[in-house]
């Protein structure tokens, strides 16, 4: 388990391994303390979200967001993404967050991550800076780390929250990437 603490915001998160902590008790355990404790997010730690709607259709990035609203440097990666028939991985960090430290240290290092990795446009976004901020914004992207797998046209395939399996996020990236893409729908010209 581990506990991070944000003094200036009076707040703390903690993370830790469902099959060896049982939420339950430890929600009793902090209230017991005398704190609040509140469930921002009750997936494990290898919470992946698909980007699919119940009828499988793939998921636009947020009503009325469109990937010209993204970040340029943001929108230029999964252009290129789409060019080349590939998919895009977004990777949102920041650098007091200690969950990010370890996933850039411990899962995206990780052989069978970066061999999955090899069909991918990655990129990094600093939560803490105005382009990732704005991205976040756009991606609805609320807790970190947090991975977002986007096709060129934008739309999500699929999200990871936390800090994830490295075995099991390797296995899922390469399915994503031999998965068919949706073809892009075609432009107005207005």
């Amino acid at each position: 388990m581990r506990i991070d603490l944000d003094l200036k915001a009076d707040a703390f998160t903690v993370t830790y391994r469902p099959r060896k902590v049982q939420p339950a008790a430890m929600l009793a355990a902090i209230r017991a303390l005398g704190f609040e404790a509140t469930v921002l997010d009750t997936a494990p730690a290898m919470a992946s979200t698909p980007g699919r709607g119940p009828a499988g259709t793939v998921r636009e990035i947020s009503p009325g967001a469109t990937v010209r609203n993204l970040p340029p440097a943001v929108a230029a990666r999964l252009q290129e993404a789409q060019a080349a028939g590939r998919l895009a991985l977004l990777e949102f960090h920041a650098t007091w967050c200690a969950p990010c430290r370890v996933v850039e240290r411990e899962v995206l290092p990780h052989p069978r991550v970066m061999a999955a990795l090899a069909g991918y446009e990655m990129v990094r976004l600093d939560m803490d800076s105005p382009g990732g901020e704005r991205a976040a914004h756009i991606l609805q992207v609320e807790a970190m780390p947090a991975l977002l797998v986007l096709d060129g046209c934008g739309r999500e395939r699929e999200r990871f929250l936390g800090v994830p399996d490295p075995e099991q996020l390797a296995r899922r990236l390469g399915e994503l990437a031999a998965a068919p893409s949706p073809q892009c729908p075609a432009r107005s010209s207005r």
